[in-house]
């Protein structure tokens, strides 16, 4: 069946394209515009009088009402928040009749004729949100252009149901619902952009500059027509075609960081768009390019569990000095070519984001060992779209068709590391319970410290997608109230990924007298030797003063301050003595996932007050996986490596109904079951392995891994109108089966032999099984409103709120063991017959209980403010499955509660100019993650606020 529908793809691509500039009937086409700006108003809703025929207004405002008999007609225009309009028409044969309307805000007074950014913004994502087939949730142009969001997932954080993942002082990945970020599906302009990540199927979204987006949609109950691979949801990030009107808008900041109290950071950005050939030929270029300081301080602890309810002592802390700028960089360029019967797009985006890190770190250890590990790291992830898409109307029929090619980089060139210990570091007065009283035995006696280790671990994986699909939608008209439509189409999408790495080290500075010699005579100047054999490769060497870096204003430090440069002087001359990290081999992996898929729904709708949506679509998967099992050691004088290679097919339907009551013009109700499924990681379903054979352990994916499905059921009511805005609160609930987790368990020696591993019984740290019953369910409010109705200058206030609750339920598989005695062997063994596998309940990874965004602007006349906060309540973030289950609990692992306040000002200075200030962070938010209790604090870094002062020019 799917090979039929790949050969109908390319018949029909033909047949679309023999249809151009065919005649096609009367027609009513237009642009719906704001009257004050002429910015163009996506999602309007233009109906015929009297019938159920309308059409929804493009991202570019345009709409086209096809297929007219001649006559008179009249016109109904409406737009939340706008005063509707009614025009008549006149329709002759064989012509097309073009109509443009400019509306007005509601409840404008006579002497205003601008409408402000921000109530601009909020009025696009209403209109888009109430008008969409499927559920979902918009940051329109407008808005992105008002908050100060540095990247695409900050900005998508601020949506309802959505927390976001942080690193590095920045918002990195969406969890939608509570979900884990690989459950989301991510594309640009509807095709799918491919994991950054090494492991799972995550997207790195602090790569995206939002200066190059249009909007951001996020569907969380998708329709047939969209990718079925998405229990999350999926979030789409939208570049428009050229509008009508040219238009350049270009933007310069310069910033300042509060932590290093220094003012390096910039960025710049340009967006230009115009029409050429009477309108037919379009363009629009965009690029940004910017440098962020995102340095940071840390403190990280680790500490028993095993006292449980007890006070737990520390077994070792370390503090971090972070200096790391982010560069980001990026440009879209897109042509269209509009004709008679559709039009034809080719775009090329590019967004890349750059890092460069040294990180200069003192580790305690209750070992009186205090361990100084300086590091230099530079990574680069990047994504690369090219995509040609059209469409085009064949007598009753609208045929959309998409090319594309995205490819993803996450490339990892530069990353050394030394490691020196320190003995003695510490006076041991017995337990530690705090940070503070473990620095307080600090001792500061350098001559027991020296080189231990040196390392250089690049990695690279790549990942690139190719996609072809066709859409074919026919509208239908049963009499004035009953019409709609018929869609079907087939998607193809070919997923190439390859990760690559080259670990080396040389470990044995602290054995070798050998090594140490060469490492002395490589050295272009002197080196201090001493310490315990007189010939160690000394600590000494590296700082220039036992000066102390204060970490925290100055309640921690480190000691001594290791000159940084040190890191790559050393790997300039001794990169020739590394050796390879045999241990490590069996990361690499390759892979390729074929994703074919075909699909059916359609519209039915009963006047303006019913709409029905019922599908159906078949993916069907054909997957290679290659990896390597090894059991070499970390020299590779023992051991053997094997590539292996495994296949996975399977086929599934997954069916989909969506309902929409409108039993009011202000009240709307709404109604999904929608079927979706989810793949496992790629760590997860690769046939890689490394075995121990010394300590008897396994590392290893499950190639049998099954993936997950899932039935999501949504109900949602809406109120809105034209004063009060839009209020939505709405409840969803997720039964998902066949889900994935890691688990550690015992292997016995028959089921290693079927495995081709040597046999003997092994204790499988890493292994990943399926399960069933896992739940996710929650509410959700969002108020949309402004005060435009209230007298000057009170009218200028803009509101959104948002707040959701979550609740859920997977579980944590822990290994019961149970043994009995051997007498042959004279000792204990593994009972495999008796042991099992007991599933603990627990809440699912990433998901947030509460979260809640709210932003107030305020506009009057060319002034603009905003100030808005981002709360995430704690979530747990891991735990261990190899311990036993009443201690399971001390294992988890949270990331504690989360509040941030950032703010905008903006100031026009005549018809092109504006002044812009953006204040992120400005209550010095911390990132915090704890184990079991929130006094056990497992990391806590500290970014410190930035601000941002630009200035823009629009023509």
């Amino acid at each position: 069946m799917t090979k039929r529908l790949l050969l109908l793809i390319p018949a029909l691509w033909v047949f679309a394209f023999a249809g151009i500039d065919a005649a096609y009937g009367q027609s009513i086409t237009g642009v719906v515009t704001d009257q004050s700006s002429l910015a163009p108003l996506p999602s309007a809703r233009v109906v015929l009088e009297g019938t159920s025929r309308g059409v929804l207004t493009s991202t570019s405002g345009q709409f086209e009402l096809r297929n007219l008999p001649p006559g008179s007609y009249q016109l109904n225009i409406s737009y939340i928040g706008y005063r509707s309009e009614s025009i008549p028409v006149e329709v002759k044969e064989g012509a097309e009749t073009k109509v443009n309307v400019e509306m007005k805000l509601e409840g404008l007074s006579l002497d205003e004729v601008v409408i402000s950014a921000q109530l601009l913004g909020q009025t696009k994502a209403i209109n888009q949100q109430l008008n969409s087939d499927a559920l979902v949730n918009v940051v329109s142009s407008d808005k992105i252009k008002e908050l100060p969001d540095v990247n695409a997932a900050e900005a998508i954080g601020r949506l309802p149901g959505i927390s976001v993942n942080r690193t590095g002082g920045e918002a990195n990945q969406v969890v939608v619902r509570g979900l884990s970020p690989e459950l989301t599906s991510v594309t640009i302009n509807g095709v799918r952009v491919p994991s950054t990540s090494a492991t799972d199927r995550s997207v790195n979204l602090s790569m995206i500059s939002p200066e190059l987006l249009s909007s951001i949609e996020v569907y969380k109950s998708p329709t047939a027509d969209m990718d079925g691979d998405a229990i999350g949801g999926i979030v789409n990030l939208g570049v428009f075609r050229a509008m009508d009107e040219p238009q350049l808008i270009a933007r310069a900041y310069g910033g300042y960081n509060g932590l290093d109290n220094e003012l390096s950071n910039y960025k710049a950005s340009i967006n230009g768009s115009s029409r050429f050939l009477k309108k037919k030929f379009g363009v629009i270029a965009k690029a940004n390019i910017e440098r962020i300081n995102r340095s940071s301080e840390s403190n990280s602890s680790s500490w028993d569990s095993n006292f449980g309810d007890e006070r737990w002592p520390l077994t070792g802390t370390s503090f971090q000095d972070n200096i790391n700028f982010l560069e980001r960089a990026g440009g879209n360029l897109q042509l269209d070519y509009q004709y008679k019967s559709g039009y034809v797009v080719a775009q090329g985006f590019f967004s890349q984001r750059n890092s460069d890190l040294t990180q200069l770190s003192n580790d305690y250890s209750n070992s009186a060992t205090v361990t100084h590990n300086p590091r230099h790291s530079q990574s680069s992830t990047s994504t690369l779209q090219t995509l040609l898409s059209g469409k085009q109307k064949v007598s009753l029929f609208e045929i959309d068709w998409v090319l594309a090619r995205n490819r993803v980089v996450d490339d990892n060139p530069y990353d050394v590391g030394m490691v020196f210990q320190q003995f003695d570091g510490i006076n041991l007065t017995g337990f530690f319970f705090s940070p503070d009283e473990m620095l307080a035995q600090r001792n500061f006696n350098y001559d027991k410290a020296w080189l231990q280790r040196y390392s250089f671990e690049p990695s690279k994986t790549t990942q690139t997608n190719y996609t072809g699909s066709l859409d074919i939608k026919m509208d239908f008209n049963l009499g004035k109230k009953l019409g709609g439509f018929l869609k079907f189409g087939g998607k193809y999408r070919y997923d190439d990924r390859i990760r690559e790495q080259d670990f080396k080290h040389q470990p044995w500075y602290y054995l070798d007298a050998q090594v140490r010699s060469t490492a002395v005579a490589n050295w272009p100047g002197p080196l201090t030797v001493g310490g315990s054999t007189g010939n160690h490769i000394m600590l000494s060497n590296f700082f220039d003063s036992e000066d102390r870096l204060p970490i925290w204003g100055s309640s921690y430090f480190i000691a001594p301050m290791i000159n940084r440069q040190t890191v790559d002087d050393w790997h300039t001359y001794q990169q020739g003595e590394l050796l390879l990290q045999y241990d490590q081999e069996h990361q690499r992996y390759d892979l390729t996932e074929t994703v074919k898929a075909g699909y059916v729904m359609a519209k039915i709708k009963y006047g303006n007050w019913l709409s029905i949506i019922p599908g159906v679509r078949l993916e069907y998967s054909d997957n290679r996986y290659h990896g390597y099992i090894s059991s070499l050691d970390v020299n590779g004088a023992a051991g053997s490596i094997r590539d292996t290679t495994t296949y996975q097919q399977y086929g599934e339907l997954l069916p989909s109904v969506h309902i929409k009551i409108k039993p009011l013009k202000w009240f709307d109700v709404r109604m999904s079951a929608v079927k979706t499924l989810a793949r496992p990681n790629f760590n997860m379903i690769t046939p890689r392995a490394r075995l121990d054979i010394t300590n008897g352990r396994v590392f290893r994916g499950n190639p049998a891994l099954k993936y997950a499905e899932a039935w999501n059921y949504d109900a949602s009511v809406s109120l809105f109108s034209g004063k009060w805005g839009l209020l939505t609160v709405g409840g969803f609930y997720k039964h998902f089966d066949n889900y994935f987790t890691r688990t550690e368990r015992v292997m016995s020696a028959e089921e290693a032999l079927s495995l081709g591993y040597p046999g003997a019984v092994y204790d499988v740290d890493e292994d990943y099984i399926n399960f069933d019953n896992s739940i996710v369910y929650g509410l959700e409010a969002d108020l949309q409103t402004s005060l435009k109705m209230l007298p000057k200058p009170f009218n200028g206030v803009v509101l959104s709120l948002n707040a959701t609750r979550l609740w859920s339920q997977t579980y944590v598989p822990l290994f019961n063991k149970v043994t009995r005695y051997d007498p042959v062997l004279r000792r204990n063994v593994v009972d495999f017959e008796k042991s099992y596998i007991e599933l603990n309940k627990t809440t699912l990874p990433d998901q947030v209980e509460w979260i809640s965004n709210i932003s107030l602007g305020y506009d009057y006349k060319g002034f603009s403010s905003r100030v808005s906060l981002i709360y995430q309540s704690s979530y747990l973030k891991s735990f261990s499955t190899a311990a036993e289950l009443s201690g399971e609990v001390y294992t988890r692992r949270y990331v504690a509660s989360f509040l941030r306040f950032d703010a905008s000002v903006s100031q026009k200075l005549g018809k092109h100019l504006m002044l812009m200030a953006s204040f992120a962070n400005f209550a010095n938010a911390k990132e915090v993650e704890y184990q079991y209790l929130p006094q056990y604090v497992r990391s806590d870094n500290r970014y410190g606020m930035t601000i941002d002062l630009g200035i823009q020019y629009k023509y």
